[in-house]
């Protein structure tokens, strides 16, 4: 499988178990009755096939980016010049990927008549 995606489908065949109870495990839903022995399995398999979600059906499923944006209405130049920038941008993102999320930090020049609001009409960012 190295030229092509695992699938979610793929751990279930390695694990013995349902593409069903894979999303379960995987997405840590509360309430299934999933033994710890079939929860081990499904985790050793993902891991073994090196699986990693789909980004883009997550997004359709769930209606999120898991993206958070950082917008700063200043020129690009001088936010990356900030030498405070590296440890704000740090710890958004530490915080962020507690609860799996991504930051996209985008300094936007005052010249720039867009603004940030495209990033939320074309849902780069929740």
């Amino acid at each position: 499988m190295a030229n092509q995606r695992v699938t979610a489908r793929d751990v279930a065949r390695r694990a013995g178990v349902s593409a069903t109870t894979v999303s379960f495990v995987l997405n840590n839903v509360e309430g299934m009755r999933i033994s710890e022995e079939t929860r081990a399995r499904v985790l050793e398999a993902a891991k073994a096939l090196d699986y990693h979600p789909d980004s883009i059906a997550r997004r359709r499923v769930t209606g999120q980016t898991q993206n958070i944006a950082y917008v700063i209405r200043q020129n690009p130049e001088q936010a990356f010049a900030d030498a405070f920038m590296p440890q704000v941008l740090h710890g958004l993102a530490q915080g962020a990927a507690t609860q799996n999320f991504h930051v996209l930090f985008e300094p936007i020049g005052p010249e720039d008549s867009r603004g940030f609001a495209w990033l939320m009409r074309e849902r780069h960012v929740d």
